[in-house]
C-alpha cells in the first residue's frame, strides 16, 4: 500500500498508516477529545463561503454546542470523520484544499446535490478519504493528473463539468463504486483493471473509447452503465456476473455474436440497443426479474417463440432486427410497449403475435398497451372488422383496438404495416 502526501509516494502499511495519522491528529490538536480550533475554523469558513445563512439545515452551526451536534458533522475520538452536506442548499465557490487540510482525519466528504463550484484540476484527495461524493454540483476542472487514495472505496462525480483523459487513471483495489457519468470525460480506457470488489461502475454520456473486448467483468457487479460513449470491441466473450442486476452497453460500437451470453437470473434491466451485436437469440432464456429488454437497432436474428415474456416486463423493444417469430406472451402481464417493427416478419408470424396478445387481453394490466409490427413486417391477413370470433390478424387488431363486445380490457393502440 503507498499513500501520496506532499508530493511524494510513501509506502505504508494500512494499520500502521491510519492509526498513525489519527495518532498525530489528536496528539498535535486535540485536548481531551474536544475537536480543535483548527478544525472548527475550516468549517466555519466552508459555512461562510457556501452561503451557511441560506442552507436548508444549519442546526447548531456557529453555536458553541459540540461540533459533533452541528449538523452533518460526525465526530470520532476527537476527530472529524465526517462531513455529509448533501442536497442542502451550498451555494458558492469553496477551496476543498483548505477544507481537506483544515479536517485533516476526515474519511467520508458527502457534499453532493448542493450549487457548489470550484476548478478541481489540481486538488489533492485526502489521503484518508474513503467515501468522496460530489455529485449533482457545478464543479470543474480536468482531472486526468488525478491521484485516487489508496483507501478510496466510493467516488461520485456524475453531473458535474469535469474533463480530462482518464486513460492512465489507477483504481484502489479497495474501490467498490465509481460513478463518473454525465461529465465531458474522454480517454481510451480499454487498459483500465477494475477492481475486483466493484459493484457499480457508471461511465455514460462521456467521450470515452477504446476496444473493451478484454475487460474482465469483476463477480462482484451489480450495475454496469457504459450506454452514450465511442467504446467498441467484440464482447462475445464476454462472461456477464452472476450478481448483474442493470446491463446498459446501449449507443457505442460494440459488435459479437451474443447468442452464447448466459443472462443473470436476477437481472432487471437489459439495453444493447444501437450497436452492431448479432447472433441467433432464441436459445436465450429471459430471467424472470426482467423489466426492461431493449435489443433495437442491432443485426440480432432467431425465432423467438421459445422465449416466454416475464410477467414483469414492461418494455420490449425488439425492432430494426432479423427475428423471424415473437416471444411467448403467456406470462406476460404488465407489457406496456412491445415494439417488434423492421424485422421483416412473414404473414405468419405477425398473426401469430396479434392472436397471442388477443387470447392474453383480459391479463394485461396496462391501461394504454401499445404494440408497433409495422416497417418492413408483412400486412397481417384478413380484413380490418369485426369478426365473431376474430380469425385473421386484422380481426385480432380491430378486436385489441376498439373491445367491440364491452368485455372490459384494456385495448391496444397497434400500429401495423398497410
Amino acid at each position: 500500500m503507498a499513500i501520496y502526501r506532499d508530493g511524494v509516494i510513501e509506502p505504508v502499511q494500512p494499520v500502521e498508516y491510519f492509526d498513525g495519522v489519527r495518532n498525530r491528529v489528536k496528539n498535535n490538536t486535540y485536548k481531551n477529545g474536544v475537536v480543535s480550533n483548527a478544525e472548527r475554523d475550516a468549517l466555519e469558513a466552508l459555512y461562510a463561503a457556501s452561503g451557511g445563512a441560506t442552507w436548508t439545515d444549519k442546526t447548531n452551526w456557529l453555536t458553541s454546542d459540540d461540533i459533533g451536534s452541528w449538523y452533518g458533522v460526525t465526530v470520532s475520538d476527537g476527530v472529524v470523520s465526517a462531513l455529509d452536506l448533501s442536497s442542502n442548499n451550498l451555494i458558492g465557490a469553496i477551496d476543498l484544499a483548505a477544507l481537506g487540510g483544515g479536517l485533516p482525519g476526515l474519511t467520508s466528504l458527502i457534499l453532493n446535490g448542493n450549487t457548489l463550484s470550484e476548478d478541481l484540476a489540481g486538488w489533492i484527495i485526502p489521503y484518508m478519504l474513503v467515501d468522496l461524493r460530489l455529485q449533482d454540483n457545478d464543479f470543474t476542472g480536468d482531472l486526468s493528473s488525478w491521484v485516487l487514495p489508496s483507501a478510496l472505496s466510493i467516488l461520485y462525480l456524475h453531473s458535474n463539468s469535469f474533463e480530462g483523459d482518464l486513460s492512465n487513471w489507477v483504481f484502489p483495489s479497495m474501490l467498490t463504486d465509481l460513478r463518473l457519468n454525465l461529465n465531458s470525460f474522454s480517454g481510451d480506457i480499454s487498459s483500465w483493471v477494475l477492481p475486483s470488489d466493484l459493484t457499480h461502475l457508471y461511465l455514460y454520456d462521456n467521450s470515452f473509447e477504446g476496444d473493451l473486448s478484454s475487460w474482465v467483468l469483476p463477480s462482484a457487479l451489480f450495475r454496469l452503465y457504459l450506454h452514450s460513449n465511442s467504446f467498441s470491441g467484440d464482447l462475445s466473450s464476454w462472461v456477464i456476473p452472476s450478481a448483474l442486476i442493470d446491463l446498459r452497453l446501449s449507443l457505442n460500437s460494440f459488435s459479437g455474436d451474443l447468442s452464447s451470453w448466459v443472462l443473470p437470473s436476477e437481472l432487471t434491466v437489459l439495453q444493447l440497443y444501437t450497436n452492431s451485436f448479432e447472433g441467433d437469440l432464441s436459445s436465450w432464456v429471459l430471467p424472470s426479474a426482467l423489466l426492461r429488454l431493449y435489443l433495437h437497432s442491432n443485426s440480432f436474428s432467431g425465432d423467438l417463440s421459445s422465449w416466454v415474456i416475464p410477467s414483469a416486463l414492461i418494455d420490449l423493444r425488439l425492432y430494426a432486427n432479423s427475428f423471424s417469430a415473437g416471444p411467448s406472451v403467456s406470462s406476460a402481464v404488465a407489457l406496456t410497449d412491445y415494439s417488434i417493427l423492421n424485422n421483416g416478419l412473414s404473414e405468419a408470424a405477425v398473426d401469430a403475435i396479434l392472436l397471442a396478445i388477443y387470447t392474453r387481453r383480459a391479463a394485461f394490466t396496462h391501461a394504454t398497451p401499445v404494440l408497433d409490427i409495422s416497417g418492413t413486417n408483412a400486412t397481417p391477413s384478413g380484413v380490418l372488422q369485426d369478426g365473431d370470433p376474430p380469425t385473421t390478424g386484422l380481426e385480432y387488431v380491430y378486436e385489441l383496438r376498439n373491445d367491440p363486445e364491452s368485455e372490459g380490457f384494456y385495448v391496444w393502440d397497434i400500429t401495423y404495416t398497410t
